[in-house]
């Protein structure tokens, strides 16, 4: 008995459903290649046969196109100068061709509200074991929350990667804590922030902690009514964050000796170390800002042999080092692309769950960025959940425009 075209697409749509919910608690956790590909990959059959059961293309237009393609002519320009061809293909392969894959196969098959819903719940799921291993793996590796001998990396690759995936995870926290109308929830959700929070002090990763301010900024004054709530609040929290930085030993602030003088070319700390990177980074990109190193990290050191550093520790540094100034200004034309996406759907979203979600979207993406200032943590598994996630809003994004063009039928 041969099942109905209804049905196959049923199944198609809970098999790609299913995936994507093993997809988003795989991509934090380490050593887990083969399976995530597995994740991926296979819904990426499925969403073919989709479309050859449906027999259309199944691909919807988007805000992002023309930067995306625009970033992938930026990416073949820079192979006419790479330093090493043959990884910067590697590297266009199983970065951006990957990205861009992801992104397309959520924003056409994740349509259903109850579906992202689910992977928001299967997110703070994953998010909880590992905060809970994470301060379990702390507290028996140091005896003191202060020391800088052991930071914690729970289940990711190490501790700076945790760090950006507890950046990413808390502005759906805070959001949905918001959302829920029931105690219980609320209580719940408020533990999960406290337990992400705590676990992202043990990394002692300073640039995700300022990340961390930004996105809880954010949050009070779009979510705070009243004029003096909610500059109060923020008055409040800046005086919370000065006193915290006095409080602490200078170890944790500072990873080193106390102070900062941008002018120093031997560093006494790891604010200093970043400072110098940068700067002697940008010395030599401006001499040459519109000839590429070429795609992918290894261009870095190639172009800098010297620096005892294997990147800038700064996402937009990187990028235009390795794909030029061009190259950087379409890197800011896609992130302008989804902060105005995710801004519109906030303003005038079919549901409740839409504007705290795609909030929660704009969010994360203006927290994402800031912590990649102080590290890059825009590649692999990071940067897969980011576009996971930005499908996600696209897809609601793509449906809110289908129904206004078809009101305007009617």
């Amino acid at each position: 008995m041969s099942l109905s075209k209804e049905k196959k697409l049923e199944y198609i749509d809970k098999t790609i459903a299913f995936c994507l919910m093993g997809l988003v608690i795989i991509l934090p956790i380490a050593h887990t290649t083969t399976i995530r590909a597995l994740l991926l990959w296979i819904p990426v059959f499925f969403w073919v046969v989709k479309m050859i059961i449906e027999r259309r293309c199944g691909l919807k237009r988007t805000p992002f196109e023309i930067p995306m393609f625009i970033f992938f002519i930026t990416i073949l320009i820079s192979f006419f100068t790479s330093l090493k061809l043959i990884t910067s293909i590697s590297e266009l392969r199983g970065e951006f061709l990957t990205y861009t894959t992801l992104f397309y196969l959520v924003t056409n098959n994740v349509k259903k509200e109850k579906y992202i819903q689910n992977l928001v719940s299967i997110l703070f799921l994953g998010s909880l074991v590992m905060a809970v291993y994470a301060i379990v793996d702390y507290l028996i590796h140091s005896d003191s929350i202060f020391s800088m001998s052991y930071r914690t990396g729970s289940l990711h690759q190490g501790f700076g990667a945790y760090a950006q995936y507890i950046i990413m995870v808390v502005p759906f926290n805070i959001l949905a804590f918001f959302y829920r109308k029931d105690l219980a929830g609320k209580a719940i959700l408020f533990s999960l922030i406290l337990l992400n929070c705590s676990a992202l002090y043990l990394t002692h990763t300073r640039g995700a902690w300022i990340a961390l301010y930004v996105e809880v900024l954010l949050v009070v004054i779009f979510t705070f009514k009243g004029h003096i709530k909610r500059w109060g609040t923020v008055a409040f929290m800046t005086t919370a964050i000065l006193l915290t930085v006095l409080v602490l030993p200078e170890s944790v602030v500072w990873h080193g000796a106390k102070g900062v003088d941008p002018n120093n070319v031997t560093a006494r700390n790891t604010v200093e170390t970043r400072m110098i990177v940068w700067r002697n980074t940008v010395n030599e990109f401006v001499k040459a800002p519109f000839k590429p190193a070429g795609y992918g990290k290894v261009n870095f050191k190639r172009r800098f042999p010297d620096s005892s550093f294997e990147q800038a520790h700064n996402t937009f540094i990187n990028t235009a080092v390795q794909l030029g100034i061009q190259g950087l200004i379409t890197l800011l034309f896609i992130i302008y692309a989804i902060l105005k996406m995710s801004w519109s759907i906030w303003k005038r979203g079919e549901t409740e769950f839409q504007r705290n979600f795609s909030l929660a979207v704009f969010i994360m993406t203006a927290g994402f960025f800031t912590a990649n200032q102080f590290a890059e943590f825009y590649i692999d598994d990071t940067a897969l959940l980011f576009w996971l996630f930005v499908g996600i809003c696209t897809s609601i994004y793509t449906q809110n425009l289908l129904i206004l063009s078809n009101d305007k039928k009617h």
